[in-house]
């Protein structure tokens, strides 16, 4: 039963993988943050409303 406590890593390797993909891929990682963004209410995210009205 060595097995099971040798490798108790291998369940964060889907979230290694994956953190790797977005950070390889900014296309994606903007694409997710976007629909992140998008489905959270408009007043958690304050900032897109501040730069339309600041751009600066």
């Amino acid at each position: 039963k060595e097995g099971t406590t040798a490798h108790p890593t291998i369940s964060l390797l889907p979230l290694h993988f994956l953190y790797i993909t977005l950070s390889s891929f900014p296309f994606l990682s903007s694409l997710f943050s976007q629909k992140f963004l998008q489905s959270l209410p408009n007043s958690v995210i304050p900032t897109q409303g501040k730069n339309e009205r600041d751009p600066s």
